[in-house]
């Protein structure tokens, strides 16, 4: 058997991951990182079919993260952003959601463009400024009640939360009973406040991808199967022998101490993409369909944002829906969401488009509770890092992986 020797390995070339393997890099120490896959990100990555960009998922890069500075070139992903605000649908009827604290020329056509009463729009301008004062240490507090609770709490009107907060925020959670903490909640409401959700011109894969530049070494298409005190086996037969292990796959698995998650620790989603003519009229607003019937979420056009998602003369529609597994075939279930569409956006001639792809991913983002100690958790020389330990998001896994790295750095320098 072939058998190497690191003071670092990391299992794992998401984006936690490859932020410690950086922090590592630049401060010396010698690193490796294994992944199973043939290119890094996790789940954040990009595929191409049929010359369209799919992210893995409905994605996008909040600029607003305060993690990204610390971990990626920005200019070097050549953002561009959603229109500030949505679009809210229901049976055909459409309101445009401005941000008043970005727009407050639009305050007028806010006041009377949200649902709900007029109470619920002063509610969200009181509950914005209250998240100016959300602190970057959320993840650590554990006196939150869950998002639906406290938006109840505040005296939001069912229909506000059923029309807008859900198809929203249920879509960025992935939860679209809002359970998640009302700490996170804020914290992010702040990130929408003074930030944008943008895509990278060659995908959110591309966040990765940039990444690996100032990672360490990486070797694609090695899958670790089991650790023996010191030791990584690999299930190519080779060996590595490590001062520290770093468990950055997302799951304490068989690898970690025979510990698996199930699927009720996870959240999933299911993602369609649909494929059409070019758009006669631009439409950068991410779209959020109230119907609670409706089996949609909100659906948007990520080549409006960047062109590069789509070929010329068509466009990339994406669909997240509120359940997964609905276990149709692609030609049942384009029919289900086109039919839809037609109900919610008639605007558009949905006639003209067609299944693309899906992805229906069980393991989308971790379930996640309030009063962690820390963003990443230490067992003599085994460490695991991920959002799942921090906070299900981009922010959380970079953050688990920068302040990881931090870690590790003055142990290594300290001889342990």
């Amino acid at each position: 058997m072939n058998s190497s020797q690191y003071e670092v390995v990391i299992i794992g070339a998401g984006l936690a991951g490859l932020r410690l393997s950086s922090e590592l890099q630049r401060a010396g120490i010698q690193s490796l990182i294994v992944e199973k896959s043939d290119q890094p990100g996790g789940r954040v990555k990009t595929i191409e079919k049929e010359g369209f960009l799919l992210d893995l998922g409905f994605q996008v890069l909040l600029d607003s993260y305060d993690e990204l500075d610390k971990s990626i070139t920005i200019e070097k992903l050549d953002l561009s952003s959603f229109d500030s605000g949505a679009i809210l649908v229901n049976k055909g009827t459409k309101k445009h959601l401005f941000n008043p604290l970005k727009h407050p020329e639009k305050i007028l056509n806010t006041l009377f463009g949200y649902p709900g009463k007029f109470s619920d729009m002063v509610r969200i301008l009181r509950m914005a400024y209250r998240s100016v004062f959300s602190k970057n240490d959320f993840y650590a507090r554990k006196d939150s009640v869950s998002t639906r609770q406290f938006l109840l709490q505040q005296g939001f009107s069912q229909e506000i939360i059923d029309s807008f907060f859900t198809p929203f925020f249920g879509g960025v959670f992935l939860d679209p009973q809002l359970e998640v903490s009302a700490n996170y909640f804020l914290w992010l409401l702040d990130k929408f406040r003074v930030g944008n959700a943008c895509l990278p011109k060659l995908g959110m894969g591309q966040i990765a991808k940039s990444m690996t530049t100032t990672s360490g070494e990486i070797r694609f298409g090695e899958e670790a199967t089991s650790i023996v005190k010191n030791t990584i086996l690999l299930k190519s037969g080779k060996e590595i022998e490590a001062k520290w292990i770093v468990n950055a796959t997302g799951k304490e698995d068989v690898v970690f101490g025979g510990y698996v998650k199930n699927d009720n620790e996870f959240r999933s989603a299911t993602t369609v993409y649909l494929k059409g003519p070019k758009l006669t009229t631009s439409l950068k607003s991410l779209v959020l369909v109230g119907n609670p019937e409706s089996s949609i979420l909100h659906f948007s056009f990520p080549s409006e944002i960047q062109k590069n998602y789509a070929p010329e003369g068509f466009s990339l529609c994406s669909v997240s829906l509120k359940w997964s597994g609905l276990n149709l075939d692609p030609l049942e279930l384009t029919e289900k969401i086109l039919k839809e569409l037609s109900l919610e956006y008639p605007d558009i001639s949905w006639s003209g488009y067609s299944y693309l792809a899906h992805f229906d991913i069980p393991y989308a983002l971790p379930k996640w509770t309030t009063g962690n100690e820390s963003t990443f958790t230490v067992l003599d020389h085994r460490i695991v890092i991920g959002d799942h330990v921090a906070y299900p998001s981009i922010n959380g896994a970079l953050k688990s992986g920068r302040e990881a790295g931090e870690f590790l750095r003055k142990q290594i320098q300290a001889g342990m």
